[in-house]
């Protein structure tokens, strides 16, 4: 997928894998997966998430394009699964200048998946504008709700027997979603 404008400051730069025949090498994706990334071009520009290792090239060149010149001033890194963290490496190393936006749980595991020179002073608190930490169960234990913040990354949802049942209203679909949560809702 190209670059897909979401509003004059938010650029979707994530992309496409129709070749994937089963995600996390367990759940069957017949028309494959959409690896999600964004850019928020502000005073500053920070990165969403990066994309599975597959599809590298054709993120990394989404991302160029989208910043046009620009420089990348925080990465943002929801969780650690390579779907969504696989190139933090390569973009922390591009743009050295750049500061991580992650948990306290994602930092301290990140350097059993990548060396990124000066970690601790290239990260940035998530609770520096007044977030609250929360529990919200079957969810990440140090996630954060407040006032205008989007989760990104995984939601949680009710499966039985592959099919999902439930997921929570405020979790966009793509079609593709809205067509298996359909098929569950058949089921009840």
């Amino acid at each position: 997928m190209s670059n897909v404008t979401i509003s004059d400051s938010i650029k979707y730069i994530g992309v496409d894998d129709t070749t994937l025949d089963l995600f996390e090498s367990q759940y069957i994706v017949p028309n494959g997966v959409s690896y999600n990334s964004y850019v928020i071009l502000d005073e500053k520009v920070a990165v969403m998430d990066t994309v599975d290792a597959r599809k590298t090239d054709e993120w990394f060149s989404n991302l160029t394009n989208t910043l046009n010149g620009r420089t990348v001033d925080y990465i943002v890194i929801s969780h650690l699964e390579p779907d969504h963290a696989a190139n933090i490496q390569m973009l922390a190393e591009k743009y050295p200048q750049a500061k991580l936006v992650l948990s306290a749980k994602a930092k301290a595991m990140l350097p059993q998946f990548f060396d990124i020179a000066d970690l601790d002073s290239r990260c940035k608190s998530r609770h520096d504008h007044g977030a609250e930490a929360v529990d919200q169960p079957l969810y990440h234990e140090d996630a954060e709700i407040h006032d205008g913040l989007l989760h990104a990354g995984h939601h949680r949802k009710v499966q039985d027997g592959g099919k999902v049942l439930f997921v929570p209203p405020a979790v966009l679909f793509f079609r593709a979603e809205l067509r298996e949560l359909f098929q569950g809702v058949q089921i009840l």
